[in-house]
């Protein structure tokens, strides 16, 4: 929310920031497809991080779960 009220130069937004603009922007009526495109837009990337470090991922959250 923050960075909604500071950053006011459109070229620094990022892409939740311009998604939060956008629903603020469209006050009586919401363009629901462009709002659930940008959503799938913004967590594909994180999917794709997720599935290449899975086994890091993994490895590190058991490893300090085993006692001794």
């Amino acid at each position: 929310m923050i960075a909604l009220i500071l950053i006011t130069d459109a070229k620094l937004k990022t892409l939740p920031v311009t998604l939060a603009n956008l629903m603020m922007v469209m006050q009586y009526k919401t363009d629901f497809g462009a709002l659930y495109a940008g959503i799938v837009m913004s967590i594909i990337p994180v999917i794709i991080v997720y599935l290449i470090f899975q086994k890091q991922l993994m490895s590190g959250t058991t490893s300090g779960a085993i006692k001794g």
